[in-house]
């Protein structure tokens, strides 16, 4: 059955993105251009990475840990290329390798590429060695049991087949069947089932008339019935409910749709609206552009006006979550990927062929970088070596001005709606420079007097502006462009006062100002003709032509000194053998002293090639000269650059730092080699400033080291020690420990939860897991925790230990560890898990009971789901430990739990929050006590209980009102949990409070309500009413 669901799309705007939010993703010791991503519940994400260290055809697998680290887990790997990364919720990666060096024709065990499979800890090829050929190596699927489908082809008998990698042994499921597989996708769920595409074999032949899509279960492979218009899918995707999302296209209307099969049906979420599903990223496999989660919502990418955009389906409708970003830039999506939580993560193909990474929480979309995304620098350096210098962002697409000194980095313009550029900076750190309007695209002269940015030309009727050049005196010479954009000129802005100081030349326009503390000012000026252009200097309010009658003709740029010294290029010009005029032969770099020209160094190439050709000269006051050339290599559609910085010393030049070769493949944008953007300013201590990506680091987020596990006596006390934590930049730290686990009865307490060395007392047989952040005052680390063993040590037998009780989302997998659990002997420790309590109507079970780290799959019910784990060796049996899961979210956003307190009539209040959708709540909470005669009392905001007519909802009093509980919240983090509401000596929940009732039955009770409906008898609740019945003893 087709069903055609047509959907009105609800656009959002993607806008400027100067409010984004943008985490660095790496430290930045290399720049990588990143796609192919895969992202999993814990925010964690594998990606391919080009760039960096690596060949520039060459890539990596990556993976981020959903805070700040990235490391590329392939490094090790030379000659290789690695690509199509797929992650589980456990860290583990399935990808292809390549190896750059073999030949695609070698022998299956020397094969150019394979199946990798990184395991948490390293890498190994599963495939190498079988007999197995190359052709569908595009795709892989991996889930969280770590099992893994994929398509290859026998190489001996040449027949196609879906194989599955489970446990070190490889099967291929489609043996002995009559089904050859297509390649166009394979994907598993946690089931082990696996769906793709492929085609019947009759009487030994292929039937390529039709493709069909077929489900393993398991068990057997069985066909999909699919409507026969749908004559072509791919990029197929399977969630653990047995649902298929897939692009199918309708080849008798040439139209692609996104189409979900479930329980027998087909569901066109796309068909009938007005989405087009185009060709770009759906010709092959390896593109990730539809990806369906575990609740039934799939994100894909669709055609927009200029580019791709990013779409999602809640189950209900269809929402734009990005378009063509930014017009006319044509920046396209390439990739996505989508969580449990509903957090869509996608690359962004940018210009030049970079492309990022992007995540959308639901509310907003949220850049994830290293960075070095920073590109096309203009800099600028004082005698104090500060430096101003304006830098592009390929993420933000915006520039900023940013001022270096001490140190730090600071954004002088991140305040300011405008894109900025071109910065001169002074011995006073302050700063001129250029700002454009994004909107208008007028351009003004900024100047920052080291407190505040003012618009210096907003008066001037100018069409342009452009070049700043500001001296110690505060003065700043500019190039003013009029309104008809007939002529430039250069403009002296000097205390609050602006004048045109060429206004009266006959030229065609003057450009490139340079001003020193002398009010004197250099520039170069086109003659009426347009024949030559010279050197002019404005000084004592007379301008004379500097380059005139001096052989020269064609300047570029100038430089100026304190004492009228100057650096310049210029072209060098030759005649044509047989006559008939001159060519530009190269270019040379000039210096005069104030009287004299003088040739720093002769031709540098030829100018069809770009070859060598001097940047734009700084000189310094002691007549010190920078400069750079660049050498650019044009071969199969490739540009090669290379920048070699030189410093003239005032008699001979010598070669400072050659900064990089580099390829950019592809479409090749004259705005990253403007020659404008090539400056390398010199201070009068011989100091040059280039692009010194150091000066930009983000902070890096220290490490946190708990240290060792201990084995104590019982009573004893125990010194913890956080003395190997650490800051890479030497930032002071500050230490929180948290006591998260301890046996049942014991009344342990750290003693100085802030200090480097602080104790408890172990006064209970058991475990005692605690757990150490450090942070630097700007971020704080991962946490590590150490366990401490109390036990006699005449006992030997083992000790379980089931690991800290949590709060999840239901539908996410739940992995368990008893690692840490203590075996006295050395023997063989074996585990028993079993699952004693659950909600009512749950089909959660434990996969692989028998193991130190299994998994609850999964928590399908709101509720508490409790886990046993007993331990054994040879002398014996332990006691059981109990771990508690705490699932909340799919049927009611709020849960309570009631624990009595050790007086009599006093109970602990304890809750648990969450909002798994992919939009943002707003809700009135509602919390309290309910008498059993019917009575119910509210918590007020000062935790008072206020009385309430039952039959009328006007009476009721929200514990907080109008609240935002973001997408894929939940409370209580592991960080805020402080309170055990099981007893088990386990931090589980928030302690909200302690309430003192007199002997009776009671329930806790909370709700969340659309803002307002209570108070208006018209109450619209969010999910549902959860209740926690108690009773206090006489």
């Amino acid at each position: 059955m087709l069903v055609g669901l047509g959907w009105v799309i609800s656009a959002s705007t993607w806008g400027r993105a100067k409010g984004f939010e943008i985490v660095p993703m790496w430290d930045g010791s290399e720049y990588i251009s990143a796609y192919e991503l895969s992202l999993n519940d814990s925010g964690q994400m594998a990606f391919t990475g080009k760039g960096g260290s690596s060949p520039s055809n060459y890539s990596n697998i990556y993976l981020y840990d959903g805070h700040r680290e990235t490391k590329n887990i392939t490094s090790s790997f030379r000659n290789y290329s690695f690509f199509q990364p797929n992650l589980n919720n456990r860290g583990q990666i399935a990808f292809i390798g390549y190896d750059n060096s073999s030949s695609p024709f070698a022998e299956p065990s020397s094969r150019p590429d394979n199946i990798f499979f990184y395991d948490g800890n390293e890498v190994a090829n599963i495939t190498g060695g079988l007999n197995l050929s190359s052709l569908f190596f595009s795709y892989s699927a991996l889930n969280d049991s770590g099992q893994i489908a994929f398509i290859a082809t026998d190489y001996s008998s040449g027949q196609a087949g879906v194989y599955l990698y489970s446990e070190g042994t490889i099967t291929n499921i489609t043996t002995n069947t009559k089904v050859s597989p297509d390649g166009s996708g394979v994907s598993i769920n946690n089931k082990g089932w696996i769906a793709f595409s492929g085609y019947n074999i009759e009487s030994s032949n292929i039937d390529y008339s039709r493709l069909f899509l077929y489900l393993y279960d398991g068990s057997s492979v069985y066909p999909i019935n699919l409507p026969e218009n749908i004559s072509y899918f791919s990029h197929i995707r399977l969630n653990d409910s047995g649902k298929i999302g897939f692009v199918g296209e309708d080849q008798e209307h040439s139209h692609r749709d996104i189409y979900i099969y479930e329980n027998g049906q087909i569901n066109g979420i796309t068909v009938n609206s007005n989405i087009t599903i185009g060709d770009r990223c759906l010709a092959g496999p390896t593109c990730k552009s539809i990806d369906l989660n575990d609740l039934g919502m799939v994100t894909f990418l669709a055609n927009t006006s200029g580019g791709y955009g990013l779409y999602l389906w809640n189950g209900k409708e269809i929402n734009e979550i990005a378009g063509n970003i930014i017009d006319p830039l044509k920046i396209y999506l390439n990739s996505v990927s989508l969580n449990n939580g509903g957090q869509i993560a996608f690359a962004a193909e940018l210009r030049g062929g970079i492309s990022d990474i992007y995540i959308y929480d639901g509310q907003s979309i949220k850049g994830i970088r290293g960075q070095k995304s920073f590109s096309d620098f203009a800099l600028s350096i004082n005698n104090k070596g500060q430096i101003a210098f304006s830098a592009y962002d390929s993420l933000l697409l915006q520039s900023d001005i940013y001022l270096y000194a001490n140190g730090s980095v600071v954004n002088l313009t991140s305040h300011l709606d405008v894109n900025a550029f071109s910065p001169s900076i002074n011995d006073a750190g302050q700063t001129a420079f250029v700002g454009e309007d994004p909107n208008s695209r007028r351009r003004d002269i900024y100047f920052y007097d080291g407190n505040s940015v003012s618009n210096i030309t907003a008066g001037l009727d100018l069409k342009e502006v452009d070049t700043p050049s500001l001296n110690n005196l505060g003065q700043i010479a500019f190039v003013g462009e009029n309104l008809d954009s007939s002529r430039k000129d250069i403009y002296l802005y000097n205390y609050n006062t602006i004048s045109n100081i060429t206004a009266s030349l006959d030229l065609a326009g003057a450009t490139y100002p340079s001003l020193n503390n002398q009010g004197q000012i250099a520039f170069i000026a086109q003659s009426k003709d347009q024949s030559r252009s010279d050197i002019y200097l404005y000084a004592n309010h007379t301008i004379s032509n500097v380059t005139q009658d001096k052989g020269i003709s064609q300047v570029s740029y100038v430089s100026l000194n304190e004492q009228g010294q100057m650096a310049f290029t210029a072209a060098a010009y030759e005649s044509y053998p047989q006559g008939g005029g001159t060519y530009i032969a190269g270019w040379r770099l000039y210096s005069y002293d104030g009287y004299e020209i003088h040739i720093i160094i002769p031709e540098t190439g030829n100018y069809d090639y770009f070859f060598g050709r001097p940047s734009r000269p700084s000189i310094n006051n002691k007549g010190q000269i920078a400069f750079a050339t660049h050498y650019y290599y044009y071969y199969m559609a490739r540009f090669s650059i290379t920048t070699t910085i030189y410093f003239y010393n005032g008699n001979q030049v010598n070669q400072a730092v050659s900064i990089a070769s580099w390829s950019i493949g592809g479409t090749v944008y004259d705005y990253y080699f403007s020659m404008d953007y090539s400056y390398y300013p010199i201070n009068d201590t011989g100091k040059i400033a280039f692009h010194n990506y150091k000066a930009l680091s983000p902070n890096i987020r220290p490490i946190a080291r708990a240290g060792s596990d201990q084995l104590v006596a019982p009573g004893t006390e125990t010194t913890l020690d956080g003395s190997a934590s650490f800051d890479s930049e030497n930032d002071p730290l500050a230490y929180h420990w948290t006591l998260i686990s301890k046996p049942r009865g014991s009344q342990a307490i750290l003693s100085d939860p802030t200090g480097v060395y602080p104790s408890l007392v172990a006064d209970a047989v058991g475990f005692y897991e605690v757990e150490l952040v450090a942070s630097d005052g700007k971020e704080a680390s991962k946490p590590d925790s150490v366990i401490i063993i109390a036990r006699d040590s005449s006992d030997a037998k083992p000790m379980a230990y089931a690991g800290r009780d949590r709060v999840v989302f239901p539908g996410s997998t739940v992995y368990l560890d008893g690692s840490p659990s203590y075996n006295p002997g050395t023997d063989t420790l074996t585990y028993y898990w079993s699952l004693i309590s659950k909600p009512a109507g749950s089909q959660a079970t434990i996969a692989e009971p028998e193991s130190a780290k299994p998994s609850l799959y999964y928590p399908d019910r709101d509720g508490i789901y409790q886990i046993e784990l007993v331990v054994k060796n040879n002398q014996g049996q332990s006691p059981t430990d109990i771990v508690t899961v705490f699932a909340i979210g799919r049927e009611r956003p709020i849960q309570v739990a009631a624990a009595r307190q050790a007086s009599a009539n006093s109970i602990e209040l304890m809750i648990w929050a969450g909002n798994p959708s992919n939009f943002k709540l707003r809700a009135d909470v509602f919390i309290g006590i309910g008498y059993a005669d019917g009575r119910l009392f509210f918590l007020n905001p000062s935790l008072d209980l206020i009385s309430s007519d039952p039959t009328d909802s006007r009476t009721f009093t929200p514990f907080a009102r109008d609240v935002a509980l973001p997408s894929g919240w939940l409370f209580p983090s592991a960080p805020e949990m402080n309170a055990d509401s099981d007893g088990n000596g386990k931090l589980d929940s928030y302690h909200l409070c302690a309430l003192s009732l007199p002997p009776g039955s009671y329930f806790a009770f909370a709700a969340l309500a659309e803002p307002g409906t209570a108070q208006s008898a018209t109450p619209k609740l969010i999910g549902q009413v959860n209740i926690a019945p108690f009773t206090i003893n006489p």
